[in-house]
This record gives C-alpha cells, sequence and structure tokens, in this order.
C-alpha cells in the first residue's frame, strides 16, 4: 500500500550516462555522447546517426506519453528512421521517404551483420538509405561550394572594374584644365 501524496522518485543522475567509450568501426577508440534524456538513435534526413529525445525530461516512464508520440510522428514525417526497426514496416508515409532501391524491399529480419535488429545494430535497408542520404547531402554540399565560388570569383571581378573605374577617374582628374579664377559664378 502506497502513501497518500507518494510519488515515485526516479535518480535522473543514474539513468544513463551521457557519454560513454566506443571502438570505431576503423579500430579506434571514441566517445560517443548522447542526450541525458530517454531517446533512440535514429538517422536523420541527412544520413547522419542522431539522438533523437523521446521525452521532455529524464524522470518520464509513461510508454505513452503525448510528447513522445508527438516527437515520433513529426520527425517520421521528416524523414527520420529509428535504428531498431525496419523502415520496410514504418508504413506508406515512410516508404515515401526511402531511396528508390530501398524502398519496396521486403522487411529485414536480422540486422546488418546477420545479428539481430537491435539500436547498435541496424538493418540493411537503414544502412543503405544512411549511404545514399549521405552520397546526396554531400552532392548538394558540393554545388553550394560550388556556388560560392563563383560568387566570390564575381565579386573579385566587380572589385578589379571598380578598382579599374577609379584608376580612370583618376587620370581624367589630372587631365582636365583646373577651373577658371576669372569666371564669376
Amino acid at each position: 500500500m502506497e502513501a497518500k501524496g507518494y510519488a515515485h522518485v526516479f535518480d535522473a543522475a543514474n539513468y544513463k550516462r551521457h557519454a560513454r567509450q566506443i571502438t570505431r568501426k576503423d579500430g579506434t577508440r571514441g566517445i560517443e555522447k548522447r542526450p541525458i534524456t530517454k531517446s533512440i538513435r535514429c538517422i536523420d534526413p541527412s544520413g547522419n546517426e542522431a539522438w533523437l529525445p523521446l521525452y521532455s525530461g529524464p524522470a518520464q516512464s509513461a510508454e505513452v506519453d503525448p510528447y513522445r508520440v508527438s516527437i515520433m510522428h513529426a520527425k517520421r514525417k521528416k524523414g527520420w528512421l529509428p535504428y531498431d526497426e525496419c523502415p520496410q514496416l514504418a508504413g506508406y508515409a515512410t516508404q515515401q521517404l526511402l531511396p528508390d532501391a530501398v524502398r519496396g524491399r521486403k522487411p529485414c529480419t536480422v540486422g546488418a551483420n546477420g545479428q539481430p535488429i537491435s539500436e547498435s545494430n541496424p538493418c540493411q535497408c537503414l544502412v543503405d538509405t544512411s549511404k545514399v542520404r549521405l552520397a546526396e547531402t554531400a552532392e548538394i554540399n558540393r554545388r553550394r561550394n560550388e556556388v560560392r565560388t563563383t560568387d566570390e570569383r564575381n565579386l573579385e571581378v566587380q572589385q578589379a572594374l571598380l578598382e579599374e573605374t577609379r584608376r580612370q577617374n583618376q587620370l581624367l582628374a589630372q587631365r582636365s584644365p583646373a577651373p577658371r579664377k576669372d569666371i564669376e559664378k
């Protein structure tokens, strides 16, 4: 029997360590930083791995929290894909956001390395989607950099023209006769 006014206490400091040591695929060691709130690992619309907080604070424990439901719905519509499930099972709206090479595959039953699908072992559909999205993002950034380079070249040409105009104006000013003082204004 619980006392009246009793509230469950949750030690947020010990819930989840915000950083942990990991070994990367290339064998180097590093630190993985995670949010303190309950969150899931996802692929964002650009193809990067990211942690998506599901609750507004670390003490939340309800599985059907309105904040979590609204966040998951909004993020899925924008292309966020959680690691712990195959995107082929997520529905039509999510399938429309998958690359053509991935869309329409049979749902994966195991992760990319043959182990069960989990937050640390995504399915092959997610791995392929991430590669395609990263390549598309890199192409977009390359085009943006080309535009910036072109703009910088145009700016340099404009500055050179301005300097040449100033130089010519100085030459004209030197060649023109001095104003006569005997003419009244």
